[in-house]
């Protein structure tokens, strides 16, 4: 495990993520994130630059399916609206 890791091995994944990898096991739902503002870290933020690379061209007439697929990228593991929020926001911005 940890393939992909600085180290080749997973050293940190956080409270917030270990807790929605523990709700995707049980449940296979693929959204698992917390919706509690007590669980709004960084995490979604962390692997975000992808969407608003990926799909630049959206930007600026097609803002809101920007902003969607922004807000959808946090929901597998950093579900509240701070996060979601943080992701619409940044996207924006890069791109």
């Amino acid at each position: 495990m940890g393939h992909l890791s600085s180290t080749g091995n997973c050293f940190d994944i956080g409270n917030t993520v270990r807790a929605a990898l523990n709700r995707f096991e049980r449940t296979r739902e693929p959204y698992c994130g917390s919706t509690d503002p007590m669980a709004a870290g960084n995490g979604s933020i962390m692997r975000l630059a992808p969407v608003p690379i990926r799909y630049a061209e959206l930007y600026p007439n097609k803002i809101e399916e920007l902003s969607r697929l922004a807000e959808q990228s946090s929901l597998p593991t950093h579900a509240s609206e701070q996060c979601r929020s943080a992701c619409r926001y940044l996207t924006t911005v890069l791109a």
